[in-house]
């Protein structure tokens, strides 16, 4: 528990602390520069997690259960990874060089494509997970996004570039992996690292479809800015960036609701009725708040974006405003990526990851030349849909759980109707 409410802190300051260097840099660089920003930092992400290799859970397994073979195990992964960040940043550096037209996006790109080096060394913050220790790893890590915001504070006030800001996302992370790997190594006074050619083979067999899952997931998720960049222009990646920014901040509360909630699935699953009930509360409560935050966001989102971003942003309101309504299906997909879970089924998300970039490639391919911004976040939205939605009937391990969501979609009518059922009911008091 102690390590659990470590992980909540880490990912809490680190999701709000984001969300306000965001909001910061991108009233201060403007729409054009902070597209440029974003689109970059978007296509450099989808390196970070190819440099992962679907590894983490693996790693920490492995750690858990043979801790005998720790430098085994580290030094095996940390050297996969490391030619792995390499071989990302050697595509990244030719796609820059021969795709990219602007000088500000290549030279952003070139610098951020670097990002991929600490993420080679996350295996070092793995064995902190392994041991349940987080500690060291969310001391170490948010001092470094500390010193580095007072770090953008300054470049702010020296009213340095935009490639400024870049490099110092660089160096945050970098120094934060070094410091987790310097307090690993006190640890593992007396270990050392080896590679094992059998252990690599056989991690990256059993890790290979959770990788391409998770750059299929990173693709539909990121690739939106990059082609607004490239076919629009990078004043639009940087007013659709604002918009996501609000909008992934609510979508994160889905993800740390299902960490809450999947210990009573996983309970309740062997109890078919009893499961099917909690399930069904999952869902509606997953719809309900999609729905609620909907209906505000209808109302709000051009007042939200203006006093969050000003002006020069508010544009961005109508693309949060459907944006957010998006997040109805983005709720229901979380929650059914956790009923899998719970019935040991996890390998159909890999197809739902590629139906949803398909889907999402041909939908802005069609959309963004077309509409620029709101045909990429029309796009999202029919993307979202069809994977909460449609998909699920195609595969005999959903089909289960796709009606429920529809019929999870009805709570509004439902809890109507219990209110006027109640309004109803006699008064034998009186």
């Amino acid at each position: 528990m102690v390590s659990f409410g470590w992980l909540l802190a880490d990912r809490g300051i680190r999701l709000l602390g984001g969300f306000a260097v965001g909001l910061w840099l991108a009233r201060y660089l403007g729409p054009s520069d902070f597209g440029f920003l974003s689109a970059a930092t978007a296509a450099a992400w989808l390196g970070v997690v190819a440099t992962q290799l679907g590894l983490d859970g693996l790693v920490q397994r492995e750690l858990v259960q043979h801790p005998e073979n720790t430098g085994r195990i580290l030094g095996t992964v940390t050297l996969l990874s490391s030619a792995t960040a390499l071989v990302v940043w050697i595509v990244l550096a030719l796609f820059a060089w021969f795709a990219v037209d602007a000088p500000t996006m290549r030279t952003l790109l070139l610098w951020l494509a670097l990002l991929a080096v600490p993420q080679a060394l996350a295996a070092w913050e793995y064995l902190f997970q392994a041991r349940s220790d987080l500690r060291p790893v969310v001391v170490g890590q948010n001092i470094c996004f500390a010193v580095c915001l007072a770090a953008r504070a300054g470049l702010i006030a020296l009213q340095a570039p935009v490639v400024a800001f870049a490099i110092v996302a660089v160096a945050e992370r970098l120094f934060g992996a070094l410091v987790v790997m310097r307090w690993a190594r006190k640890h593992l006074t007396g270990t050392s690292l080896s590679f094992d050619a059998s252990l690599a083979r056989a991690m990256l067999r059993e890790a290979w479809p959770v990788w391409i899952s998770a750059l299929l997931v990173t693709v539909y998720q990121k690739i939106d800015l990059v082609l607004i960049a490239r076919w629009r222009d990078e004043a639009e990646a940087g007013i659709y960036a604002a918009a996501m920014r609000i909008v992934e901040l609510w979508w994160s509360i889905a993800v740390i609701g299902a960490m809450a909630l999947l210990p009573d699935l996983m309970r309740a699953s062997q109890d078919r009725a009893r499961y099917s009930s909690v399930l069904q509360r999952y869902l509606d409560l997953s719809a309900g708040a999609g729905i609620a935050a909907g209906l505000v966001m209808t109302v709000c989102a051009v007042p939200v974006i203006r006093l969050l971003f000003g002006q020069e942003y508010a544009e961005a309101g109508g693309i949060l405003a459907l944006q957010t309504w998006a997040g109805v299906f983005v709720f229901l997909s979380v929650a059914r990526a956790r009923h899998l879970i719970a019935i040991k089924r996890r390998g159909v998300e890999l197809w739902f990851s590629a139906l949803g970039v398909s889907l999402n490639l041909g939908l802005n391919a069609w959309l963004i030349p077309l509409h620029g911004a709101w045909g990429a976040a029309w796009a999202g939205f029919a993307t979202q849909g069809a994977v909460a939605l449609v998909f699920p009937w195609f595969f005999r391990d959903t089909r289960f759980i796709a009606g429920r969501e529809w019929f999870a979609l009805t709570i509004p009518f439902r809890s109507l109707s219990l209110l006027q059922s109640l309004r109803r009911r006699p008064n034998y008091g009186a």
